[in-house]
């Protein structure tokens, strides 16, 4: 049986569009980090590819592997909690639920 095709009206490739609204903290050409608004605890946030993957296993192995090694570089981290702070402090960020 053939794998279901990609949802192109899903709730994260509209945020990816820019159709829905986000507290984007990262952004280069093969990632998209932004505040979940549920989150699980404070300064969670969600990386997502750049390219249409149903899931992780569904990824382009190429892109993933960028987003892998870019987003969990020393240097990127660093560059994520800096944004997250920053989100953070400005009130843009959404407080865990307790």
């Amino acid at each position: 049986m053939p794998a279901p095709a990609y949802d192109e009206t899903n709730i994260f490739a509209k945020i990816l569009r820019g159709e829905l609204p986000c507290h984007k903290v990262y952004e280069d050409d093969v990632a998209f980090a932004f505040m979940d608004i549920m989150p699980r605890a404070d300064g969670h946030v969600l990386v997502l590819p750049k390219s249409p993957a149903r899931n992780i296993l569904d990824a382009d192995p190429a892109i993933l592997g960028k987003l892998i090694a870019r987003e969990f570089g020393l240097q990127s981290r660093s560059v994520f909690v800096d944004h997250i702070k920053k989100a953070l402090s400005q009130g843009q960020a959404v407080q865990a639920q307790k």
